[in-house]
């Protein structure tokens, strides 16, 4: 806690900041079906995220879609971990990693991941979860917002 006199503004950022905490505090009460939570203890040395799209693992080993591509969670949380120990927690909102995944996947980002490589999906830089030049929003025709650092409309290939 600091003391002494405040600098200008400081009122309008610690409102600012209460309403982001609510924000916050709302997502992560969600549970459920609403926000879908993935682990990558890879990431911090790779600098890339897997987002799996589809599996041909068990219990039928029948190639299917998965993770991304079906989920109906609201949020997309990536725990970045080092062993035990928690580095980061990404949050985004699904439509945006899906959109991220779509320009990974035209670019050839493409890979195998998960046990015995029996999970198809996309390598995605750290960085295209960190650096949008232009917000992603909902646009007035339904669609998901545009990610600024490619400017391609990309909604609706993956549901």
């Amino acid at each position: 806690m600091s003391t002494g006199q405040s600098r200008r503004g400081f009122d309008v950022d610690l409102r600012d900041g209460q309403m982001m905490e609510g924000e916050l505090s709302r997502i992560l009460a969600l549970g459920g079906d609403r926000i879908e939570v993935k682990t990558d203890h890879k990431a911090h040395e790779t600098g890339r995220l897997f987002l799996e799209f589809e599996q041909a693992g068990p219990p039928s080993f029948v190639t299917r879609p998965s993770g991304v591509a079906i989920t109906v969670a609201e949020w997309w949380v990536h725990i970045l971990m080092d062993g035990e120990h928690i580095l980061a927690v990404l949050i985004n909102p699904t439509e945006h990693v899906k959109a991220i995944g779509r320009i990974a996947y035209r670019k050839g980002m493409e890979a195998k991941g998960g046990d015995d490589d029996l999970y198809r999906g996309v390598l995605v830089p750290l960085a295209w979860f960190l650096r949008p030049t232009k917000p992603v929003g909902l646009n007035m025709d339904g669609t998901w917002g545009e990610l600024g650092w490619f400017t391609e409309a990309l909604y609706r290939e993956w549901g």
